[in-house]
């Protein structure tokens, strides 16, 4: 049996008082050595949870323990998301002395060069991200982010708006993040994605969970989208 590595339980939360609930009641564990698909409509609360995982939005009610060990500090965990509020004035290498300095670890050189050369990106360690494309702001955030070897990745959107190559190489460093030990929580739209680097798959619309896929690996590709089509084409999402 895997080792628990999030614990949830009875969540509730609104974005302000008087609002409708985001989540009510939701009960949900994260596994270790797993990698766990949020998959709904925008709008459903995917990345509400990513953010009430990592704290930088409070419950309103019931409790989000990380059980896990290996997830001691914030520099356990890479919290990526498409819209970070780093600097983009710094440059990836900058980006990691920050991090350094906050987290008061070192990076993993080994790590990093790995990573540096797996994404083709020495000629980039030293522009500002700003002047990046898409796909290589992406390689900078993974390269900076798993440099000091996180055990709980929470991806948002990680696929978006990025070139073949760097989408497999992302799940090829997903894959081998799972490997490593590390609990992975993957919000994402990109059903090719999801199918072929989770276990398991949430599928969330208005707060709940509505269905759940234990063994993706079980799952053909198209059986495992019209599993999800079949859960979510019924269920309209306020804007």
């Amino acid at each position: 049996m895997h080792d628990v590595a999030i614990d949830i339980k009875h969540l509730s939360f609104a974005y302000r008082r008087g609002d409708d609930r985001v989540f009510s009641d939701l009960s949900l564990t994260i596994r270790n050595n797993e990698v766990t698909c949020i998959l709904g409509h925008n709008g459903a609360g995917k990345t509400t949870l990513l953010h009430l995982i990592y704290g930088t939005l409070q419950r309103a009610e019931g409790s989000v323990t990380i059980c896990s060990p290996n997830v001691r500090t914030y520099g356990d965990i890479f919290f990526y998301s498409g819209d970070s509020r780093q600097n983009r004035d710094l440059s990836t290498r900058q980006i990691i002395r920050f991090r350094e300095l906050a987290f008061a670890r070192k990076p993993d050189l080994t790590t990093v060069r790995g990573l540096v050369k797996r994404f083709n990106f020495g000629k980039h360690l030293d522009t500002p991200t700003k002047n990046l494309s898409s796909g290589n702001k992406v390689r900078s955030s993974f390269i900076a982010g798993l440099s000091f070897r996180p055990t709980l990745l929470l991806l948002d959107e990680p696929t978006n708006s990025i070139d073949p190559e760097t989408r497999e190489c992302l799940k090829g460093l997903v894959q081998t993040q799972k490997l490593l030990g590390s609990a992975v929580v993957l919000v994402t739209h990109d059903l090719d994605f999801a199918h072929a680097v989770a276990n398991r798959a949430l599928v969330i619309e208005h707060g709940e969970i509505v269905h759940e896929d234990g063994e993706i690996g079980l799952l053909g590709r198209e059986e495992f989208t019209r599993q999800y089509l079949r859960y979510t084409a019924e269920r309209s999402v306020d804007v």
